[in-house]
């Protein structure tokens, strides 16, 4: 795509965005109303799944793209929902559906070629799939609740995109376009990030307990008082503005963008004073190791010398320090103490000792479910400091089946045969991603892969301490990875016999 198909296509996004946020605002404060106006956030829904029919039954990839768009801001996918005998029914689920009818019907139509199937990452696939399957028996046969089973297995579901992505992912410009929407995803993220701190930062006359209900109950994230009138404004799809951080300074270091300050560095800004005002300790551990590895690849592959090496750490540190500046200036709160205390007081803090308390009795049950793995829906008790928790849980004694510890999370469930089959589709992600490194292809398309493979190493140290690869937004990351690497695999391939 030349600059101003670029430009044109990443406006188009932003005012998707901005679109889908207004109405995610209306369709709540009608739901909110009772039964009477229910029917006006089912009429919202049912429109963007037959605006989602439509679009897709043209071209897949517009599908593919309004999938991503949603995933990319949507946390836990409830910016729409429509509520069903009490149960709420998220509009990720709704496209999911919607998206495989369209498949269904391309099917039948033979519309698709079925040698997609013929990559390195279907064995592993059917693999992981059949573990999972077992997960799903095994929770249902051994732990109690259907519904507990269902709620913890769902995510795994998105894996089934696998099939819809490797179909449509047929050309480059799609790519550039995913990688467009990702960035814009992340303006649209900064600017309800910080509009939300300045809100409860000044405390204007507004309906703020509204806004608070709407962010928490449509799934987007959480608004935590952190000190003075410093507010932690965390989405769960910060997870992408921090990705897609790492993402940018790469190409603007390599010009591949132009007008580089006015387009790399303020989007980078942008996604940077996200994951600072987000306050997510994983989040700022997994962009250090993330920015580690993007630089170990660049002197590696691209063979950077060491001073321009530093340039695009500077790069980095600079813009950390001027959107941590920014964060003061704008709240009038001058004190470093802040992020300081931040990062010193994890095993005071109640959610650090939450986290904490869950490592004994994860590793007590892992033991006792080592190989098959306990199922989804498995349910483990651990004392909790956690205040929301403590007023419906006065002792403290809180069961869940929802950890924060990812791995140990994964390893529960699916038990040491799951999580070697799961750590062996992320090794050949990574290898795959190498292995076209040392290929002919362009510089701009290996810092496509070297920005992916650093944001895959930042997703997986986060992952560490927050569930992301158990996750749609994790998962998501992974199939965007894996349709693209298989793309530029099956270019090379091409390049070699021509």
């Amino acid at each position: 795509m030349n600059i101003t198909e670029i430009k044109k296509f990443f406006y188009k996004c932003l005012v998707f965005f901005l679109i889908a946020e207004f109405f995610s605002i209306i369709s709540y404060k009608f739901y909110l109303l009772g039964e009477s106006y229910a029917w006006i956030p089912i009429t919202l829904f049912s429109l963007i799944l037959i605006t989602t029919l439509l679009v897709s039954l043209k071209n897949i990839q517009n599908g593919v793209l309004i999938a991503l768009a949603e995933l990319f801001v949507g946390s836990k996918g409830y910016l729409f929902f429509i509520s069903l005998s009490e149960v709420n029914i998220s509009i990720r689920i709704g496209i999911f559906l919607i998206l495989f009818i369209v498949l269904i019907i391309k099917l039948f139509q033979k519309r698709f070629n079925l040698s997609f199937a013929k990559n390195i990452y279907t064995t592993p696939l059917i693999a992981l799939a059949l573990v999972i399957a077992w997960a799903v028996i095994n929770g249902l046969i051994s732990n109690n609740g259907t519904a507990n089973v269902f709620l913890d297995a769902n995510a795994y579901l998105f894996f089934f995109y696998v099939i819809l992505f490797f179909l449509a992912f047929d050309n480059e410009k799609l790519i550039d376009k995913v990688l467009i929407l990702l960035g814009s995803a992340g303006v649209i993220l900064a600017v309800k990030t910080l509009l939300l701190f300045l809100i409860y930062s000044y405390q204007p006359h507004i309906d703020i307990a509204f806004i608070y209900h709407w962010i928490r109950n449509t799934g987007v994230g959480e608004i935590t008082h952190v000190s003075q009138n410093i507010y932690r404004i965390f989405f769960q799809a910060h997870i992408y503005s921090l990705l897609s951080f790492i993402i940018i300074i790469t190409f603007v270091k390599e010009k591949f963008i132009k007008n580089k300050f006015a387009w790399g560095y303020i989007l980078a800004f942008l996604n940077c004073l996200s994951v600072i005002i987000s306050f997510s300790r994983s989040n700022w551990v997994g962009g250090i190791i993330g920015i580690l590895a993007i630089l170990v690849l660049l002197k590696i592959i691209l063979h950077y010398d060491y001073l321009k090496i530093i340039r695009v750490l500077l790069s980095y540190i600079s813009i950390v320090v001027i959107s941590a500046i920014f964060l003061y200036l704008i709240s009038g709160t001058f004190s470093g103490l802040i992020i300081k205390n931040r990062l010193s007081n994890i095993t005071e803090e109640s959610a650090g000792i939450s986290r904490l308390n869950q490592l004994r009795p994860l590793a007590e049950n892992i033991k006792h479910h080592f190989i098959l793995g306990a199922g989804f829906g498995k349910n483990v008790t651990y004392q909790t400091d956690d205040p929301r928790l403590l007023a419906e849980y006065p002792d403290g004694n809180y069961t869940t089946y929802a950890f924060e510890w990812g791995y140990l999370d994964i390893f529960l469930k699916l038990g040491l045969i799951g999580f070697l089959a799961y750590t062996y589709l992320w090794y050949l992600i990574i290898k795959q991603g190498i292995q076209l490194l040392k290929t002919n292809l362009s510089d701009k398309v290996k810092v496509v892969i070297i920005s992916l493979l650093a944001g895959l190493i930042a997703l997986m140290t986060v992952n560490i301490f927050s569930p992301y690869l158990n996750h749609p937004l994790g998962i998501g990351y992974l199939i965007i990875m894996m349709v693209i690497f298989n793309y530029y695999a099956k270019k090379q391939r091409k390049l070699s016999h021509s």
